[in-house]
């Protein structure tokens, strides 16, 4: 028999065969069965939306250079560093409540001299 493991990396044996074997001879109740998830699995709570954007081929080999370096996929460092921006550039402050957000703000409109703003 090929060397088989389980999704666990535990070996398959014969007696697990039997058992599986007669489990499905014996017919599945299709209420018991939970359904198959494809695709990854959810970084949160529902799914997780994809974001997908270009770079030079610079930006791209210097990006899996310090992924590799540590010791992390493009993707994850990519989330880090998207989350972290996202993090610093949320405003503290509740507008409604008439609070004014901290840090870095959208830059004022330009106009010309003399127009009224």
């Amino acid at each position: 028999m090929p060397n088989l493991r389980t999704a666990q990396g535990e070996p398959v044996t014969e007696e697990m065969l039997e058992t599986l074997a007669a489990e499905a001879e014996a017919g599945y109740d299709p209420s018991t069965l939970r359904p198959s998830r494809a695709g990854r699995p959810s970084l949160g709570s529902g799914t997780s939306p994809r974001v997908q954007f270009r770079v030079s081929p610079t930006v791209y080999q210097e990006a899996q250079r310090q992924a590799q370096a540590e010791d992390r996929t493009l993707s994850e460092l990519a989330r880090t560093l998207l989350e972290d921006h996202v993090r610093r550039s949320r405003p503290a402050a509740d507008p409604q409540r008439g609070e004014r957000p901290r840090g870095r703000t959208a830059p004022k409109r330009a106009t010309r001299k003399g127009a009224p703003s």
